[in-house]
């Protein structure tokens, strides 16, 4: 009995233990699906929160290029930002509406937008919101990180995407150079701060465009209170743009191949060059010395993309432009070439003096006349050169309560007065001494502190200029460079013989420097010689070029306050568009 009892008893036992096991595993297993389920639900949801906040990167990405395509186009403000480096005409804020007006500022250089929701395919089920923000680099106006914050059920994630919103456009560059420039050099100690885009010789996509060796250096910065390199040359340049550590600098080649040899550095380790594109194929068209693809402190290709082949669709990218190129589409001139734009608006609102038609004044202006002006037009016509040196000259007209033309005073430094844009046509025109000029131009009840002198051939005669003596932003009662901008524009050569040069210069054939000289501003010509031998050469003498000195060019950019001649020219160039990198959190 006692044996009975005891055997049921430990069989009760074990039955109940058995069931409580059971029991645990039974409870278990539905805490694990269930657990599971809420992983499963959260999983989607989660990954659905990402969709939303995505969903809001991908559209203000298309928005903001969308909205960049447009203000390269028609943005026609002349207020300048303190700083054009990498300037961007995104700088005042977003016109969305494309109505004129600045709905959206920067605060910080941040926008954040109300929330926006997001539908499902149909349209019909909301599945969470979005709410986007665009971010600014303060120290680069082209890079911009775009943050959305999505909301599903509960569940949230961020998208963060950055972009950079580039230009191709002529006035883009340190350097633009075209077809003149293949089979030739920029090589020896020169150093180009600031981009490089070389047109090249489409029925010659072998030859050599860029050949350089010795120390030569394309870089993405510069610092001009270096004044044992520039003197004080800084003083000139407005505050915000005496130094700057982002050029938003490349190389592009579209037509022909890259040489590189000696201690040549295209970037630094710590400031690389956006991209190096070159040709159509990187195989075939980039010719590197080995030794200088990995980038070092002394030399080599320090870029973040590249190199890699040309990176603009050819119908879209920018040509070397002459003269009688047609304008700026987007630009307030719609005759058919730059030409006739130049021509009207120096017969509108400056001065002309033609070999052929004499001195041309707007329409109601009375010219004086000046005993030193009729004596350098004389000497010009006698000698086909009209030339700044030591005698005074005083080219002036006047009418409707203003001034045109120029005054020239000479002295220890020279002071060259601009009124409105001047063409000489059918002269060649030199410069033998030390000026500071004082540029301004009066349009439309508007006068702005800028100017261009243009150099034209006329009959086959004339259309260089040699500038033999330093050519300087004057700041006496007026702003400093790119603020205060004359701009030379020449149809030939231009040959700076000078130590300083501050102006943005077009030269449609040959622009030459050398040993020790620096320009601050920018350069367009067919073909960029960085040397002086063979200035007297057929542009074509490739050999004259080969033996490079240590010239310099520092890229600042004008901005807003381009001459309007210089808008003609300025096209607009292919947008680029890069995804710099994108976070998901």
């Amino acid at each position: 009995m006692n044996n009975n009892v005891r055997t049921s008893g430990i069989a009760l036992v074990t039955a109940l233990s058995v069931m409580v096991v059971v029991g645990i595993l039974v409870a278990g297993s539905y805490l694990v699906t269930q657990m599971e389920l809420s992983i499963t639900r959260n999983d989607a949801t989660s990954l659905q929160a990402r969709y939303v906040a995505t969903a809001g990167v991908e559209k203000y990405k298309a928005a903001l290029f969308q909205y960049f395509r447009y203000v390269e186009d028609y943005f026609t403000s002349r207020a300048n930002p303190p700083r054009t480096a990498c300037y961007s005409r995104m700088g005042a804020g977003l016109d969305w509406d494309r109505n004129g007006t600045v709905e959206t500022a920067w605060s910080s250089n941040r926008i954040t937008f109300p929330p926006e929701p997001v539908y499902d395919a149909d349209g019909t089920t909301r599945i969470g919101e979005y709410t986007v923000s665009i971010m600014r680099d303060p120290s680069n106006n082209k890079v911009y990180t775009i943050e959305a914050r999505g909301n599903s059920n509960g569940a949230r994630a961020t998208v963060r995407s950055t972009v950079l919103l580039d230009n191709t456009g002529v006035l883009e560059q340190a350097i633009f150079s075209g077809s003149g420039q293949a089979n030739k050099f920029i090589n020896g100690g020169t150093t180009i701060r600031g981009g490089i885009y070389v047109v090249g010789d489409e029925t010659q996509p072998d030859d050599t465009v860029f050949h350089s060796n010795g120390n030569f250096a394309l870089l993405n910065e510069y610092d001009l209170t270096d004044t044992g390199r520039y003197g004080d040359m800084y003083l000139r340049v407005t505050e915000a743009n005496r130094t700057a550590d982002e050029l938003c600098a490349n190389l592009r080649v579209m037509d022909g191949r890259v040489e590189l040899n000696g201690s040549v550095q295209l970037g630094t380790p710590d400031n690389t060059l956006l991209g190096v594109y070159i040709g159509d194929d990187i195989d075939s068209d980039l010719i590197i010395n080995t030794t200088l693809l990995t980038c070092t402190e002394t030399k080599g290709v320090c870029a973040d993309d590249g190199p890699s082949a040309f990176d603009i669709t050819r119908e879209f990218a920018p040509r070397f432009p002459t003269l009688d190129s047609p304008p700026n589409e987007a630009s307030d001139c719609d005759l058919s070439t730059w030409r006739a734009c130049v021509h009207a608006d120096s017969a509108d609102h400056g001065l002309v003096i033609s070999r052929s038609s004499g001195v041309i004044v707007p329409p109601g202006a009375t010219f004086s006349d000046s005993p030193s002006c009729n004596a350098f037009i004389a000497d010009g016509l006698a000698t086909g050169v009209l030339t700044f040196g030591n005698d005074p000259i005083n080219c002036l007209a006047s009418g409707g309560g203003r001034t045109f033309g120029f005054k020239y005073t000479p002295g220890s430094i020279a002071k060259l007065e601009i009124y409105g844009p001047i063409d000489f046509r059918g002269f060649n025109v030199v410069i033998n001494k030390d000026l500071e000029y004082y540029a301004q131009t009066t349009t439309g009840g508007t006068t702005v502190r800028n100017s261009a002198i243009t150099v034209e051939k006329e009959g086959g005669q004339g259309g260089d200029l040699d500038i033999y003596g330093r050519f300087l932003t004057g700041v006496t009662g007026a702003p400093g460079f790119p603020e205060h901008v004359l701009a030379l524009v020449v149809e030939n050569d231009v040959y700076q013989g000078a130590s300083q040069v501050m102006a943005p210069i077009y030269s449609g054939g040959t622009y030459r420097t050398g040993s020790n000289n620096i320009l601050i501003g920018s350069v367009v010509t067919d073909y960029f010689c960085t040397t002086k031998a063979g200035k007297n050469d057929s542009k074509n003498s490739s050999d004259k070029c080969n033996a490079g000195q240590n010239s310099e060019v520092v890229y600042v950019n004008t901005g807003n306050n381009k001459p309007d001649i210089m808008r003609y020219v300025d096209f607009a160039g292919f947008p680029v568009f890069q995804v710099l990198s994108t976070e998901v959190r």
